[in-house]
């Protein structure tokens, strides 16, 4: 049955490709209006900060990471046309059911004379799996470190130390994937970090990391869009009797984060536009 949809979804690309292209901007227009209600429905006395734009900037380098970790799934390398379909698809997840990212992707990078679908529909549900792998063992890394009564810097140290050294000997390119989305996990929290400290005037390491796996969590739950949802739910539920979270207003941070994270996924996707615009 996958096998005839995929035979299809190929004949349709390879026969529609100037159709298809067209229904991708079209896909691109529509998840932009959702992501526009989705910023609309966030009502909250949010008041800017300029500091919020190095959080912002740290959530694109992050996305930087995790846009080469496609690459990797997809061309088993960095691919200039990899990265770019990643970053103009990060507004897909807004639509419903998120399928706008893998149709997204999946016209934007196909070959005129090669169609694939297959590939690049089971390259979303890898991609979900290793950044779920990649989260959960880097959050492990912070649990064993504070139970160890060690410093969590020496424990990510000694994390990407074992990776690095397990790739160079294996040359898996998995490795090398969760390489990648453990540096980019680490980005979200630094950035989430730091937006605690323009909030609270604190630094409170544990909002980070309850975020990254609130929002690791959140993968398993393929269908739901990305506004506000599950995996605020998911942090409140977990986190709301944390000793570490006693001055943080879980509703006004959430809100914030969610933003932050909003604004990065506009950036992101303006700037795929523009590489892309340029590299025509």
């Amino acid at each position: 049955m996958i096998n005839k949809l995929v035979l299809f979804i190929d004949g349709l690309l390879s026969n529609n490709l100037k159709k298809v292209k067209n229904l991708n901007r079209f896909i691109a227009l529509i998840c932009l209006i959702f992501l526009i209600q989705v910023m609309s429905q966030e009502n909250v006395n949010f008041s800017w900060n300029f500091r919020y734009v190095y959080s912002i900037f740290l959530i694109f380098i992050g996305y930087v990471f995790q846009s080469l970790s496609w690459s990797y799934i997809i061309s088993e390398k960095p691919q200039i046309k990899d990265l770019i379909s990643w970053f103009t698809s990060l507004i897909g997840k807004y639509l419903p059911l998120k399928i706008g990212i893998p149709i997204l992707r999946i016209t934007d990078d196909l070959y005129v004379d090669n169609p694939d679908s297959k590939k690049y529909l089971y390259g979303v549900l890898i991609e979900v799996f290793l950044q779920i792998a990649s989260g959960c063992l880097l959050v492990s890394v912070y649990v064993l470190s504070s139970f160890v009564s060690e410093s969590y810097s020496f424990g990510f140290f000694v994390y990407f130390i074992i990776l690095i050294c397990n790739y160079l000997i294996y040359r898996n390119k998995y490795i090398l994937i969760v390489i990648t989305n453990s540096i980019s996990y680490l980005f979200f929290i630094l950035s989430i970090t730091f937006a605690g400290i323009i909030l609270y005037q604190e630094t409170i390491i544990e909002l980070g990391l309850a975020y990254v796996f609130s929002s690791v969590v959140s993968l398993i739950f393929v269908g739901s869009p990305a506004g506000i949802g599950v995996r605020e739910y998911i942090f409140i539920l977990l986190f709301q009797n944390n000793v570490f979270f006693e001055i943080v207003n879980f509703v006004e941070f959430l809100i914030v984060v969610r933003l932050l994270f909003i604004f990065s996924d506009m950036f992101s996707f303006l700037i795929g536009k523009v590489i892309k615009a340029l590299n025509t």
